[in-house]
């Protein structure tokens, strides 16, 4: 039979809970944790404050920013004044000092004493209030160089061929027990291209400099009033002309390229070369010449002689200095005598004969003018007066003897000479005048018979052609 076996058993001892120690290191355990808690929370949220406050300050030195890039570059100093800006220069916010030491303060030279508070980027700070708290906005300017070809730093150093820049330094302070000094500040900066523009940037298009149309060399007299419009084509609008080297200094020439003012008191020759720049910065020249002349002479022909009835050789009239187109006038031509007004030629045949006094003007083209006078003499028309031809032939009967003393009158009127041609062997002709010879005793005919009388003054008339007959 098999015999089982108990094993006996101690009962538990009664719950007797945690002791006395047990409780205080716990209460101690648990205070040491709550004191770190504590730390931890007034920390936290000293840093959420800064960070927030800080956030705050980036918006605000932002819409500084924007107030500052609204601006054309040339107005940012203005109403800056010298003692406004030096004052603000010497007591800058917390940060902005390092930023100072690497630029040359700016101002306006022009501002009254005092200016500052009331520019449009003002030497004292502005006040802008976001959640109770107020943000104050301080505005630095000034310059700084920045090498053309190599870059780097903007330096209040000017090296050569360097590029100048406004630097705009915005310090935003707010007040802020988290801060050391009770106030905090945050700190940006920006440069801005001292041109009027900013530089443009499209990667679609093909820009291409503006293409001057070539001027020509120009001419005008002294002391004249010019207008001359320059003209370019191509490039981007819109053309702005910006330079016109050699240009005298009695003259300008305006963006829109209109060269106006007045000609220089003395003759000379300018050359000038202008730029134009179109709206991507590209750039294209011309050279050209201006020329000054003196003001137009005009010069005296020698004294006229004509006859009446009879062309002139053409007259033509000139000037010295002053500049072309000329235009030509004339009073007290002879009768039946014209002038060219475009050309300054006076030709035509006189009509009446007589003493005449001939006053001609030129005008250049700047509206000078000038004026000489000479003598035109108009002699009578020189004519044979007693030796009429009829039908074309004069007849002698056979064995007749011709004795005729010819005349003339017209021309000087003295110092008439003679001269015949193709006249028939039995007839001759003196130069005083003097006609004669016999005919002879059988009929004969001669033809194209041409009696010449010649002036004085060189003045020469002809009969018409005619034949002698003897029946």
């Amino acid at each position: 039979m098999r015999t089982v076996k108990h094993r006996r058993t101690t009962p538990p001892a009664p719950d007797a809970g945690f002791t006395l120690v047990e409780t205080i290191v716990s209460i101690g355990i648990i205070g040491v944790v709550m004191a770190g808690l504590g730390t931890f929370f007034v920390s936290s949220m000293r840093t959420t404050n800064n960070q927030t406050g800080t956030q705050a300050a980036v918006q605000v030195a932002g819409d500084a920013m924007e107030r500052v890039r609204s601006l054309t570059p040339s107005l940012l100093t203005k109403g800056r004044g010298q003692a406004a800006s030096t004052a603000q220069w010497n007591s800058p916010v917390t940060g902005v000092a390092p930023w100072l030491a690497g630029m040359q303060m700016a101002f306006d030279s022009g501002a009254a004493a005092g200016d500052g508070a009331s520019a449009a980027v003002p030497t004292s700070p502005l006040t802008v209030t976001l959640a109770g708290v107020p943000f104050k906005q301080n505005y630095y300017i000034g310059r700084c160089w920045q090498p053309a070809v190599t870059g780097g730093d903007c330096t209040q150093a000017k090296p050569a061929n360097a590029v100048e820049f406004w630097r705009v330094v915005i310090g935003v302070t707010w007040p802020d027990n988290g801060c050391k000094t009770g106030t905090c500040s945050y700190v940006t900066t920006t440069l801005i291209s001292n041109a009027e523009r900013e530089p443009r940037f499209d990667t679609n298009d093909q820009a291409t400099p503006p293409v001057i149309v070539p001027p020509g060399d120009q001419t005008d007299d002294i002391d004249s009033t010019v207008s001359f419009q320059l003209v370019a084509n191509g490039g981007t609008a819109p053309l702005n002309w910006t330079t016109a080297q050699g240009l005298p200094t009695t003259m300008s020439m305006n963006t829109s390229g209109l060269i106006t003012g007045r000609t220089p008191a003395t003759p000379g020759s300018h050359s000038i070369t202008v730029t134009v720049q179109d709206d991507y910065d590209l750039t294209n020249t011309a050279t050209f010449t201006w020329i000054v002349n003196a003001r137009p002479t005009m010069n005296a022909p020698a004294a006229q002689r004509s006859m009446e009835g009879k062309a002139i050789t053409a007259v033509q009239l000139s000037a010295s200095g002053g500049t072309g187109p000329f235009t030509w006038s004339a009073t007290g031509l002879p009768p039946g005598v014209s002038l060219n007004t475009g050309t300054g030629q006076i030709t035509g045949t006189p009509t009446d004969d007589g003493p005449y006094r001939v006053t001609g003007t030129v005008r250049s083209k700047n509206g000078n003018t000038s004026s000489a006078s000479w003598d035109w003499n108009v002699r009578p028309a020189l004519t044979i007066t007693n030796f009429a031809i009829t039908a074309g032939q004069r007849s002698t009967n056979r064995n007749t003897t011709v004795d005729l003393q010819l005349a003339a009158s017209g021309g000087s009127g003295t110092g008439y000479r003679w001269s015949a041609t193709n006249l028939p062997s039995w007839l001759t002709l003196t130069s005083a005048g003097k006609l004669s010879g016999k005919a002879p005793n059988a009929a004969s005919t001669t033809s194209n018979i041409k009696i010449t009388v010649t002036d004085s003054e060189s003045w020469t008339t002809e009969t018409v052609t005619f034949s002698w007959r003897v029946p």
